[in-house]
């Protein structure tokens, strides 16, 4: 039997083989993406950026799938499997995939900020979808992060996508903010404000208004070291010590709204 004809992967393997050199670096590349991703995010994150467009749009013909070419593009999934599995590790050393996952990060930091501003204006929804589109990607930039400390990232990713967690009701921010927070061991970084904030929300939602209190007094702390506005955490810490009041005053069986 030809060795293509075997299995779906030996096929894969042996097309892959068949790329030239730059498609080849691009579609290896590309391994770091989860889920869609856009070619201004090829244009970054891969190695060699004056040439991934133009590659990424030659293997898209027979590796790719998308329904905007320009702003939208997903791997196959079985050819991602094979990619993230055989090639990313095999043809790159730890040292490079680092530095791809880092360029990735860097990326998707930028995009979370970016919709941030946006959120506040005019562009509401075009912001909303981008993150949307992109959250298993800011999910990786997340956990790359977490995994190498990297704690100016990890906060200001949890400040930037903030207000998206509570208008779209992503919960999932308010637990990456409790590992963001974890990263600091006591240190008052950048952005740590905004993510105690975000992990007293957290709690708030999940019904522990002593937990969410308790936060809030640090993000308020955290507020006043780095100087700055703090008086809406302060309105949400009196507003939830007034619902625990009521909650006691009711007891056992009394309702906190």
């Amino acid at each position: 039997m030809i060795l293509r004809h075997r299995t779906v992967q030996d096929l894969v393997e042996v097309s892959h083989d068949l790329l030239a050199p730059d498609d080849n670096s691009c579609s290896r590349d590309c391994a770091v993406f989860a889920g869609s991703f856009g070619l201004d995010a090829v244009e970054e994150v891969c190695a060699d950026q004056d040439l991934a467009v133009p590659a990424c749009r030659c293997c898209s013909r027979t590796w790719w799938t998308s329904r905007w070419f320009n702003s939208s593009t997903r791997i196959f999934p079985t050819i991602d499997y094979w990619n993230s599995a055989r090639v990313w590790p095999r043809r790159l050393g730890e040292d490079e995939r680092d530095m791809v996952r880092s360029r990735h990060a860097t990326w998707y930091l930028e995009v979370a900020e970016r919709c941030a501003r946006s959120l506040a204006g005019p562009d509401e929804a075009i912001a909303v979808k981008m993150l949307d589109r992109d959250f298993d990607n800011l999910r990786a930039a997340h956990l790359w992060s977490i995994e190498h400390s990297d704690i100016d990232t990890a906060l200001r990713l949890v400040a930037g996508l903030r207000e998206y967690s509570f208008r779209c009701m992503h919960a999932e921010i308010t637990i990456w903010a409790d590992a963001a927070i974890a990263l600091t061991r006591g240190q008052c970084a950048r952005s740590l404000s905004v993510a105690v904030g975000v992990a007293a929300y957290g709690r708030f939602v999940r019904g522990d208004l002593e937990g969410a209190i308790e936060l809030g007094e640090r993000a308020i702390a955290a507020a006043d070291q780095l100087a700055i506005d703090g008086s809406g955490i302060a309105d949400a810490r009196s507003a939830m010590r007034g619902s625990i009041g009521r909650h006691r005053t009711r007891g056992p069986n009394g309702s906190i709204a």
